[in-house]
C-alpha cells in the first residue's frame, strides 16, 4: 500500500513502518514482498486485461518512463471500469504487439493521432483536447480565425450532446447536417488562409515535398480524420476526449517525482500490474487497502 499507492521510495516505507510500529524491514525484505504480490495478481490482471479488450471503446495513452537509467515507455489502456498498465523499452508498434490488446482488437480507440494506432484495422478517435489546444495556439499564435470558430464548433457540438444524452442516444439528422457543414466551411476558410506553397523545397539535386506550416498540417488532420475527430458527434459512447487515459496516465508520473526511477525492469512491470488491479479496484468503488 505504501509503495505501489503511496508511491513512497523503499527507504522512506521501511523507515515509517520501524517509526510507526516498530517493526522495521529492509528493502529486500519489502522487494520479496512486492514481488508476492505480484505474482499473485498475475490471473486477476489478466482479467483486467481480457475485460479491456473486449470493450466497445478503450482510450488508449503512453509516456516516457526511466528504467535502469534507460528510457522506457509507460503504456496505458483505460475504460470507465478497468485500467491496464504495461512498460516496454520501446513506443512503437513493437511495444503495442508485445501488449497484445490491439493486435484483435475490434472496437474503438481512443487516442491523441500518435500514428503507430493507425497500424491497426480496429475504429478510432481522436482526442478533441489535443485539438482544442492545438487550435488555441494557431489563434493565438497565427492569429488564424478559423481555428477559433472550429474550437466554437467542437464546444457547440460537445454542449448538444450534453444536452441531447438525458433524453436520446443520437442527434438528429438535421443537427449532424448543420455541424457537418459548419465544420466543413471552417476548413474552406482555413484552407484559404493556408494554401500551399507554390514550389517544393529542394535538397541538393533532389525535389523535396511542399514545406506545410502547423497550421495547414492542423488543417489536413482535421479534414482527413474527420470521422475520428467527429466520432463524438455520431456515437455518444464515444468520448470527447481522452483524458480518462490521459490521467491514469498522470497518476504514474506522480510515482516518478515521488520515487524516482525504476530500478529493474522486474520492478517496473512487478509496479505496473499491482497498480493496474489497484486503479481498476478504485474506479469499482473499492479502496486499494481493501482490494
Amino acid at each position: 500500500y505504501l509503495k505501489n499507492y503511496q508511491f513512497l521510495p523503499y527507504e522512506r516505507t521501511c523507515e515509517l513502518l520501524g517509526d510507526f510500529f516498530g517493526c522495521p524491514i529492509s528493502e529486500g525484505t519489502l522487494a520479496n514482498l512486492i514481488g508476492e504480490c505480484h505474482a499473485r495478481l498475475e490471473q486477476p490482471v489478466q482479467q483486467i486485461k481480457e475485460q479491456i479488450a473486449q470493450a466497445p471503446v478503450v482510450q488508449f495513452d503512453e509516456s516516457g518512463s526511466r528504467v535502469e537509467k534507460k528510457l522506457w515507455w509507460l503504456h496505458a489502456a483505460s475504460t470507465a471500469n478497468a485500467t491496464y498498465y504495461s512498460i516496454h523499452p520501446k513506443r512503437g508498434a513493437e511495444a503495442l504487439e508485445s501488449i497484445g490488446i490491439l493486435p484483435d482488437f475490434t472496437g474503438r480507440a481512443i487516442h491523441d493521432f500518435w500514428k503507430p494506432y493507425f497500424g491497426y484495422e480496429c475504429a478510432h478517435g481522436l482526442c478533441n483536447a489535443h485539438h482544442l489546444r492545438e487550435l488555441t495556439f494557431v489563434h493565438e499564435q497565427h492569429r488564424q480565425n478559423w481555428a477559433d470558430a472550429m474550437i466554437d464548433c467542437l464546444l457547440t457540438i460537445k454542449a448538444a450532446i450534453d444536452q441531447a444524452r438525458p433524453i436520446a442516444d443520437h442527434l438528429t439528422k438535421a443537427q449532424l447536417q448543420v455541424f457537418e457543414a459548419r465544420y466543413q466551411n471552417i476548413l474552406d476558410d482555413g484552407y484559404a488562409a493556408n494554401p500551399l506553397s507554390a514550389c517544393p523545397t529542394h535538397v541538393g539535386n533532389k525535389r523535396g515535398r511542399r514545406k506545410k506550416t502547423k497550421p495547414r498540417n492542423l488543417l489536413e488532420r482535421l479534414d482527413g480524420h474527420r470521422q475520428e475527430a467527429l466520432a463524438f458527434m455520431y456515437d455518444f459512447n464515444v468520448p470527447f476526449d481522452n483524458n480518462l487515459a490521459e490521467r491514469d496516465i498522470r497518476m504514474m508520473k506522480v510515482q516518478q517525482k515521488i520515487s524516482g526511477l525504476f530500478r529493474s525492469a522486474e520492478g517496473a512491470r512487478a509496479f505496473c500490474r499491482i497498480r493496474s488491479y489497484i486503479s481498476t479496484a478504485r474506479k469499482n468503488a473499492l479502496g486499494a487497502l481493501d482490494a
